[in-house]
């Protein structure tokens, strides 16, 4: 799974629908229980037409359910 994070400001692009954020690291917290199998946070620069470059925060991860 992937989510943008709050680690930079959300861009104006998506401002109005970024409500409620996911704190850096949150998602990973939620699955303390799971086998995670990778975890990845960080921020990369993202272009779309007619809108400025902007940055966003994500953090992904890959998690196996422990029986």
């Amino acid at each position: 799974m992937q989510i943008f994070t709050d680690a930079v400001p959300a861009s104006e692009d998506i401002a109005p629908f970024a409500i409620g954020l996911a704190k850096d690291g949150e998602m990973k917290e939620l699955y303390t229980d799971w086998d995670i199998l990778q975890f990845k946070s960080y921020v990369f620069e993202d272009e779309h037409p007619n809108v400025p470059k902007h940055m966003h925060a994500s953090n992904k991860i890959v998690a196996r359910r422990i029986k």
